[in-house]
């Protein structure tokens, strides 16, 4: 049977500076990359929500956007951004917009 000789000398093995920095890169990668897709998301919903809130004073089916507006507003993921970023409730938004609705003459 081969015996397999382990060399623990300073020359051989990576010094200890160099393994900090390679756990230093692996720890920054690991935790910029979830930042920026939830970034990504937050951008994302906040642009989801308020074209679905302008859909509410300008469709045609204003009902059926209403709807879709509301239940995107109430969905798990988007209601904390709809509450950090001041969505409310399409009443509110109706009352805002009703001086720029178009007006028929």
């Amino acid at each position: 049977m081969a015996a397999y000789k382990i060399d623990f000398s300073p020359a051989s093995s990576p010094g200890v500076k160099t393994i900090a920095v390679k756990i230093l890169i692996l720890a920054l990668i690991c935790s910029v990359i979830p930042i920026f897709f939830g970034f990504v998301f937050l951008h994302g919903t906040k642009n989801r929500l308020t074209s679905l809130r302008e859909r509410c004073r300008v469709a045609p089916d204003r009902a059926r956007a209403i709807a879709e507006y509301e239940s995107a507003r109430v969905a798990f993921p988007a209601s904390l951004v709809a509450r950090w970023f001041g969505f409310g409730p399409v009443d509110s938004v109706a009352q805002n917009n009703s001086s720029n609705a178009p007006r028929a003459s």
